[in-house]
């Protein structure tokens, strides 16, 4: 599944020429069958981009958003990293073994991880969801303690 994230607001910025490029030279090597291209309306929600992603086995990414959209889904991400937070944020999260840098990157590399993770799909996805659950439980308790009334000495 290929969908551009980001539209704009500059065409740098703009995921869909990129992403189409790929699309049609992957459909020279993908069965059309295991292969989709969506283009999102503006307006979609993250929950529907979760929901995709949730029925995927592994994304490919270089936003970090789509990244951290596939991790809380469940879904192994792999983030190629072209802004130093996309490495920051996914060492932070304890998923830095899912980050390339861009500019050091080449096919096998990214063969070798991809095959890893799908090999090991269910215990990624078990390992990526015990993390979530210590990251959502660290968050409450931030919340939580910053709700708690000040106490003035």
């Amino acid at each position: 599944v290929i969908f551009p994230q980001s539209r704009g607001p500059g065409s740098f910025e703009n995921d869909r020429t990129i992403s189409k490029t790929l699309f049609s030279r992957l459909r020279k090597i993908i069965p059309a069958t295991h292969l989709f291209y969506y283009d999102l309306p503006d307006d979609t929600s993250p929950f529907t981009i979760i929901d995709l992603l949730s029925r995927s086995d592994l994304a490919l990414t270089t936003r970090l958003h789509s990244a951290l959209y596939a991790l809380i889904a469940g879904t192994p991400a792999v983030s190629f990293a072209y802004q130093h937070k996309s490495e920051g944020i996914m060492k932070e999260l304890g998923f830095e073994n899912f980050c390339l840098d861009i500019k050091k990157i080449d096919s096998e590399k990214i063969k070798s991880l991809a095959t890893a993770i799908l090999q090991n799909k269910d215990k990624t996805r078990m390992m990526i969801n015990k993390r979530l659950m210590v990251i959502r439980n660290m968050i409450n308790d931030r919340l939580t303690d910053s709700l708690k009334p000040f106490k003035i000495q």
